[in-house]
């Protein structure tokens, strides 16, 4: 639900390619989200195969809450550290991240690992 709110509005397609699923998946997925409240879905204007995806309100506000609830649990976990050792566990996670968001996005969507180059050998 991040990844939609940071977009305000995203084509399926799109979020489904960022979180290295299928569509399929992700119409399941969402068709949770919007029976529970949190998204909302419409008809691209231009595309009538394509749905563009929103938070509601609600959806909104459960993010927001979840996340200040993340930070302080975060804060509660790390009081001991220094402000050094936070600064380099930051920057360790953020380039984990980059590195597992950049391998996923190679990913073909509905397979758990990436493609082979033509020529290599699996191990």
């Amino acid at each position: 639900m991040r990844i939609i709110g940071d977009h305000g509005e995203i084509r399926a397609t799109e979020l489904a390619e960022q979180l290295g699923i299928g569509t399929a998946g992700l119409s399941r997925h969402l068709s949770e989200l919007v029976t529970m409240g949190y998204v909302c879905r419409r008809p691209h204007p231009d595309d009538g195969r394509a749905f563009l995806i929103s938070l509601t309100p609600a959806g909104t506000q459960a993010v927001s809450d979840e996340m200040h609830r993340r930070a302080a649990l975060l804060q509660d976990m790390l009081e001991h550290w220094t402000d050094e050792e936070a600064l380099s566990a930051s920057e360790s996670l953020t380039k984990l991240t980059e590195s597992l968001q950049t391998a996923i996005r190679a990913m073909k969507p509905g397979t758990i690992q990436p493609p082979i180059p033509a020529g290599e050998k699996t191990k």
